[in-house]
């Protein structure tokens, strides 16, 4: 089964919008709470030795160049911009 892609959007205050049709169809009434979370978007397959220390120096070279973040780093910002309830 593929899976469907839905836009949302976050507000100012850090609340995340969702589409009425993709609340609807499992039966998620506005205003209601949910949690998400996120992971890849395809499983990660390592062919070996080779290929898993190419990935690690992709990845360097990615950090190195400023593309990606360290996860620690992305968390403590979201975290600071969390509403506490």
């Amino acid at each position: 089964m593929a899976a469907a892609m839905m836009g949302t959007e976050f507000t100012e205050g850090g609340r995340m919008t969702v589409p009425k049709d993709a609340r609807s169809a499992p039966g998620i009434a506005g205003g209601a709470r949910a949690r998400a979370s996120a992971g890849p978007a395809r499983d990660l397959e390592v062919a070996g030795e080779a290929d898993f220390m190419a990935r690690i120096a992709e990845a360097e070279s990615a950090a190195a160049a400023g593309r990606v973040r360290r996860a620690e780093s992305l968390s403590a910002d979201w975290r600071s911009r969390i509403i506490r309830e």
